[in-house]
């Protein structure tokens, strides 16, 4: 069977791999699923699989990578392939005891360095943290997930798998109820639970719940402009991202473009 290495996993996980059902277990809600999630639901990428055309090659190399996954589990789309996509195409380079050759690769540059034993761990971490400011050329700016050798490249972010699904949770709610053609913003975040305080009661004075219903909806509104970003980027194989997507227009246009409606 064979060993995968991920850079989203835990750290031991990371550096020493796994086999492919234990990368599924790792997977599972993590940056890697939250993508699979995002181009589910993306009516982009749906709109591509059905007509089999892509709006510009970002969008048809998401989809040479993640292929069609109509009817398709993660588990079941992970184990059947859908890992190779992340793992890395080489093991990670480390720390070594120095031999006569590079074990990293001719061209991967080294710092190769003496480390006498009978000096404290304490300060001998303190010197090698000084010896990488001084050597490491990205030391304070080092994005992992640049250096991946994965053909999906996640990009660095502070969000998490839990973040993105809230987000994709009230995005799905709000495409359910398009289709009804009953759109009420402030029932999916009641629905949702984003905010129980904004929960309209029975006992509510009209007036109350006409607020309560205002700032439900507008909460509701911030977690949907994130989600149809995260959605859009991802289908362009960019993820994840929540900057303002331009298949997205805050202001309305003279023409309505392809993904207006979404």
């Amino acid at each position: 069977m064979p060993i995968v290495h991920m850079k989203a996993f835990p750290k031991p996980f990371r550096i020493k791999g796994v086999t492919v059902s234990k990368s599924l277990e790792l997977a599972k809600k993590s940056l890697y699923e939250a993508w699979f999630n995002a181009l589910v639901l993306s009516p982009f990428y749906q709109e591509a699989i059905k007509t089999n055309t892509f709006v510009n090659a970002d969008v048809k190399r998401t989809y040479d990578l993640f292929g069609n996954l109509s009817g398709l589990s993660f588990e079941k789309w992970w184990i059947g392939g859908g890992y190779r996509i992340f793992k890395e195409e080489k093991p990670f380079n480390r720390v070594s005891i120095g031999r006569q050759f590079n074990k990293c690769g001719e061209s991967v540059p080294v710092l190769s360095v003496d480390i006498p034993l009978d000096v404290s761990p304490q300060l001998l971490r303190e010197q090698l943290e000084d010896l990488l400011k001084s050597h490491h050329p990205n030391y304070k700016k080092y994005d992992r997930w640049q250096a991946t050798t994965a053909k999906a490249k996640l990009k660095a972010t502070r969000l998490t798998f839990q973040s993105i699904d809230l987000c994709l949770q009230v995005y799905k709610k709000f495409l359910d109820m398009q289709k009804k053609d009953n759109v009420l913003l402030y029932k999916i975040g009641e629905d949702l639970g984003l905010n129980p305080k904004l929960n309209v009661l029975p006992t509510d004075l009209r007036a109350i719940a006409s607020i309560k219903k205002i700032k439900m909806s507008n909460t509701v509104s911030e977690y949907l402009e994130k989600a149809k970003n995260i959605v859009a980027h991802a289908t362009e194989c960019n993820f994840p991202v929540t900057k303002n997507h331009h298949w997205y227009q805050k202001k309305k246009r003279a023409v309505r473009g392809k993904y207006d409606r979404f």
